[in-house]
């Protein structure tokens, strides 16, 4: 029987000194295409090849760290579309500080060599959306309802793809059984404002470069930001889409004329394809709509706000 069991023991002793000796497993480290870690607050330094964000929320534009000066805690930045693996557009050079400021969330890091530019000679340009701000239910109630609702006046094409945004968006809600909105001029003045800001400052974010979000700018603009549900609910804020569309042959779209109709109808159609954006437009709390428009020569940045 001993002579059994010694072999037994020693074959015993083995398996425990190999595995108990072997290092644990290692987590698997996501590909050079893959985004790595969790949202998280940073202030830098950064590497080139972060991503990083004004809102720990998902979304699908980032900021992406392209270098930094050897000289000087500066950095290149440009808009980065994750999901394309493409550079929309250059933002330029800024300090660490202001990056910190402006974009203060890490969401990963990836690798430079899988990053493509969009430019004529090799990809078509991308339409940009963004992921549409939250509205929280809470628990008191006071509201003041807006009395603007003129009709938006006709003339440029900014102005026009406003009209048929509007247009566009009604016929979406009529095919899904909820009521038109109705156009409020006073929320197209906020929406407007946005969105010249937006072009004439080179970004495209919820949040402008002064830190408003648009609960913040409606304020500003002297818009009340709470409504009634019923039941002792309200919402406080507005709810807001954005996009930014270039015209000619656009990645996954088509070709999109550089004419309001074309715009308009590429822009809503991108937003009833992402599911944050459609319940928007198709949330029957909604009763008015006000739709900004601004051009910067290459992009029709649009901004609906719904109340």
């Amino acid at each position: 029987m001993d002579r059994f069991l010694f072999p037994v023991l020693f074959l015993c002793l083995m398996v425990f000194l190999f595995t108990g000796c072997t290092a644990p497993p290692q987590p698997m480290v996501p590909g050079p295409e893959q985004v790595s870690g969790i949202p998280v607050r940073t202030s830098g330094p950064y590497t080139p090849g972060d991503l990083l964000d004004q809102s720990p929320e998902p979304g699908d534009v980032r900021v992406l760290v392209l270098e930094q000066d050897p000289g000087s805690r500066e950095y290149r930045i440009a808009w980065y579309q994750p999901n394309a693996g493409v550079i929309l557009r250059q933002i330029g050079w800024a300090s660490e500080a202001e990056i910190a400021r402006r974009y203060p969330y890490s969401h990963g890091h990836i690798s430079l060599d899988t990053v493509r530019l969009v430019t004529p000679a090799t990809t078509a340009p991308q339409a940009v959306i963004a992921t549409p701000p939250r509205v929280t239910p809470l628990t008191t109630a006071t509201t003041t309802a807006p009395t603007s609702t003129s009709t938006p006046a006709a003339g440029d094409i900014p102005r026009a793809v406003e009209q048929a945004v509007l247009r566009l968006t009604n016929a979406e809600r009529g095919g899904n059984g909820l009521a038109p909105l109705s156009w409020d001029e006073h929320l197209a003045e906020v929406a407007r404002d946005h969105s010249t800001n937006m072009a004439l400052h080179d970004f495209f974010s919820h949040t402008n470069l002064q830190g408003e979000g648009p609960t913040e700018r409606a304020v500003r603009h002297g818009y009340p930001v709470r409504k009634e549900l019923g039941g002792g609910w309200y919402a406080e804020g507005i709810g807001k889409n954005l996009n930014m569309m270039p015209t000619g042959s656009v990645v996954s779209i088509g070709y999109v004329a550089n004419d309001a109709e074309s715009i308009a109808r590429a822009q809503v159609g991108a937003w009833m394809g992402s599911p944050g954006h459609r319940s928007n437009i198709l949330n029957g709390e909604y009763t008015r709509l006000g739709v900004g428009v601004a051009y910067d020569g290459q992009y029709y940045y649009s901004t609906q706000n719904f109340w």
